[in-house]
């Protein structure tokens, strides 16, 4: 699996277990700072990671800048979480 696609697969498990807080947690905020929302801090933090190493990496092989590869590799990543959040949407 490349990486923006395990970066939005990682993304899209998070934002399940936030929409679905009830499951996971025995707090009634999801918004609270403690419990699992930490958990969710950390790997929205390792995401942002992630995509900084993509872009670096991609800045090097292709010399160029930084802030234009971490804006493409952002676009690419959202482009993906959509993807993958459009087979889970419940029609009506």
């Amino acid at each position: 699996m490349d990486m923006v696609k395990q970066i939005a697969t990682l993304e899209e498990e998070i934002l399940n277990r936030l929409r679905h807080w009830g499951r996971y947690s025995t707090s009634n905020d999801p918004r609270t700072t403690t419990g699992n929302s930490d958990k969710e801090s950390m790997e929205w933090k390792t995401c942002d990671a992630m995509k900084a190493e993509q872009a670096m990496s991609r800045a090097r092989e292709t010399n160029r800048d930084f802030g234009t590869t971490i804006m493409e590799v952002q676009w690419e990543v959202a482009i993906e979480l959509g993807r993958i959040l459009a087979e889970t949407i419940e029609l009506m």
